[in-house]
């Protein structure tokens, strides 16, 4: 007996490819799933061999146009889907789903007060043209469990999620702590100085070596200098995009600290500690769901850049304690 099949639709951006990887998980395992994903994260999803589901990798741009002549219509209408649910909010996907209106379930959620911070118009196609399933969901929720209550609405199946997270391993000796001081948004960033400051104090306490995403350079090098002066031991990893170099090292860190970003969310699916430093974005809403520690702003709202240096070094030094007594405070599953 054939399962139903369903198109999940989340284009990117890296953070959210990472947040859906287990609800994809588990869709199928009751469900026939194919992911209509940006191409250049085709291969973040290859790097979870457990996923079984086809990607059909895209270079849609979140405002660009689609018209019924368009080849990917076509494609996805051979697929014959039962069900359809687009967790990405892109005008591009409205405008694409108004051409499957042969699928028998469109769902999709209405977040107005996301959709507003995060600077998205839905009024340019609305969702009731494109969606014959608009579920409302609680707006103070994480991203993942408003999901979740769009698939319960649009599937019927209410998903457990479980993520097989590895053991954690002793510290080494140097302790080794991967660096991602970037930010798809401006107010998302942490200053690379304080960066420096907290990697440079640390290692007057004790052996460490430093991994420092490269991703956008001026940030990178302005901490590799710094850390250059202070003679802290450390080395730059190269962004690629088969995600194979950012795997490796942050399987190897003892501790990931970064901004509110895609490879923080890649390394809690790894099994990796994380200290993610927010903005405006609170991680009652986007965090990572495992073993991430969170250093928000004193007010709502405010950007990055107004942590101060003493709230990371307070937190670092609970997360430390915890590596060094090994506690594994997620056990991979969230009721």
């Amino acid at each position: 007996m054939m399962r139903p099949r369903v198109l999940v639709i989340r284009i990117g951006a890296f953070g959210d490819i990472c947040m859906l990887v287990p609800l994809v998980l588990e869709l199928q395992r009751h469900f026939e799933v194919d992911w209509l994903i940006r191409d250049c994260y085709q291969p973040v999803a290859q790097q979870f061999p457990q996923l079984g589901c086809r990607t059909i990798g895209v270079q849609l741009a979140p405002d660009g146009q689609i018209t019924a002549g368009d080849p990917l219509i076509d494609f996805l209408r051979s697929r014959h889907y039962d069900i359809c649910i687009d967790f990405s909010h892109w005008p591009v996907v409205s405008r694409l789903v108004t051409h499957l209106q042969d699928i028998p379930v469109r769902a999709i959620t209405r977040d107005p007060v996301q959709d507003m911070l995060l600077e998205v118009n839905p009024q340019q196609i609305p969702l009731e043209q494109a969606f014959n399933c608009v579920v409302d969901i609680d707006p103070r929720h994480h991203q993942v469990d408003k999901w979740r209550t769009l698939i319960q609405n649009a599937c019927g199946q209410g998903l457990r999620l479980q993520w097989p997270l590895p053991p954690l391993r002793p510290p080494g000796e140097p302790l080794r702590v991967f660096v991602h001081p970037h930010a798809g948004k401006p107010n998302k960033l942490w200053p690379a100085a304080r960066f420096a400051a907290i990697l440079s104090s640390l290692a007057r306490r004790r052996p460490i070596h430093v991994a420092i995403h490269r991703a956008r350079g001026r940030l990178a090098r302005s901490i590799q200098w710094r850390l250059l002066l202070s003679r802290c031991s450390y080395e730059v990893v190269p962004v690629e995009p088969t995600f194979r170099p950012l795997r490796e090292q942050l399987q190897l860190a003892d501790l990931a600290i970064g901004c509110d970003s895609g490879p923080m969310h890649f390394g809690s699916l790894l099994g990796s500690r994380t200290l993610v430093i927010y903005g405006p974005y609170s991680p009652r809403e986007f965090g990572p769901l495992w073993r991430s520690t969170s250093v928000v702003p004193a007010l709502d709202q405010q950007p990055a850049s107004s942590v101060t240096t003493m709230q990371v070094e307070t937190q670092l030094d609970a997360v430390l304690a915890q590596v060094d007594a090994r506690a594994e405070h997620d056990p991979g599953e969230v009721s």
